[in-house]
């Protein structure tokens, strides 16, 4: 992974020895940050989820989707390692990728999917399999939004970010809707 221990260290205003006290490697130094981080941002979507209700399915989807779509701005350290998770750019160990998808992408899927259940027992979208439409409501919702933030150094504006997240909630709400 990018960086020596040596500027690791200095960074972290510690000398290279103590990380190695705590880490064998840099690559188990990686891992542990990521893995922290995905938990971070994992569990601010679940407790900003959790506070999203609406009587009506489309803002409910909508105000979801919003969060998804900025968590990279509110994590920014974060989505830049996991943005370097590319094969071609940072080959990253699949016990790593594992980890990190475990506490985070796929508990802030599994979340989603336990909503859009319950919004299917309430008669407001019908799902058969929700973690399936969790992972196309999350990619609808982000993919336009992470790419440009992936590709241009320019901050996307609030108002953009809903435009598309709307026009994301109506394309799922025509696979999903009743």
């Amino acid at each position: 992974m990018g960086g020596s221990t040596e500027a690791i260290a200095d960074l972290a205003g510690v000398s290279p020895r103590t990380i190695y006290n705590h880490f064998p490697s840099k690559d188990a130094l990686f891992a542990y940050v990521l893995e922290e981080s995905a938990t971070q941002v994992s569990e601010a979507f679940v407790a900003k989820l959790n506070a999203i209700r609406s009587n009506d399915v489309t803002e409910e989807l909508v105000a979801i989707g919003i969060v998804l779509a900025t968590l990279p701005t509110e994590f920014p350290e974060h989505f830049t390692m996991v943005w370097m998770i590319e094969p071609v750019t940072l080959p990253v160990p699949a016990e790593v990728v594992d980890a990190w998808w475990d506490v985070g992408p796929h508990k802030v899927e599994k979340a989603l999917a336990e909503r859009l259940e319950e919004l299917d027992r309430a008669g407001r979208v019908h799902v058969e399999d929700p973690l399936a439409a969790a992972g196309h409501f999350r990619a609808l919702a982000t993919l336009q939004i992470y790419r440009r933030a992936w590709y241009t150094a320019a901050p996307i504006a609030h108002d953009e970010i809903e435009r598309l997240v709307r026009s994301s909630v109506r394309a799922f709400l025509e696979g999903y809707g009743l």
